[in-house]
Parts: C-alpha cells; sequence; structure tokens
C-alpha cells in the first residue's frame, strides 16, 4: 500500500520494522538482534510475541523473626498434616 504524503512526487510504504537485541538467560545482551519488518501490525505482533520473553517473578517469602514464630509456624504444620492424614485415613 503506498501513502502519498508531503510532496506528491515522493512514494512511501506504509510499512513496521521490528529490531530486537538478542539477550542470554541472565539479561546481558550477546550482540545480536533480530529483525522483522512487514507491511502488516497484526504479522509484526505476532513475531514480536514469539521472540520475546516474560521476565518471571520469584515468589517473595517472609523469613520468621524469633524463635516464638518458628515454633508457631511448625505447630499450624504439624496441625495441617494431622488433618490430612485423618481425612485420607491414614491415621495410626
Amino acid at each position: 500500500m503506498n501513502l502519498k504524503l508531503g510532496s506528491p512526487k515522493k512514494e512511501h510504504n506504509k510499512t513496521f520494522e521490528l529490531v530486537l537485541q538478542v539477550r542470554d538467560k541472565t539479561g546481558k545482551s550477546i550482540g545480536q538482534t533480530k529483525s522483522y519488518g512487514s507491511d502488516d501490525a497484526t504479522k509484526l505482533h505476532e513475531f514480536f510475541v514469539r521472540n520475546s520473553s516474560t521476565k518471571s517473578k520469584k515468589k517473595k517469602t517472609k523469613a520468621a523473626k524469633s524463635a516464638k514464630e518458628i515454633t508457631e509456624g511448625l505447630n499450624e504444620a504439624e496441625q495441617h498434616t494431622k488433618i490430612i492424614r485423618r481425612k485420607r485415613k491414614l491415621e495410626d
């Protein structure tokens, strides 16, 4: 598809181009690029989705601050396992 913008003598193509920088698993650039050009924006979007990755989120855990919290957590876990064992009829 040709668009006539500005002066009537120049013809511009309606093209989309995307250049991605290749990175290793730690996020550092390795010096390579991937490029893709298209007239169709949906094809460009598909290329982007295929070649981009989502950053994984790590779960935040709260550390116990005192011995009391540790023993409370252990007691809670022990009670929970007893309940599960009773439900599954594994209680001795």
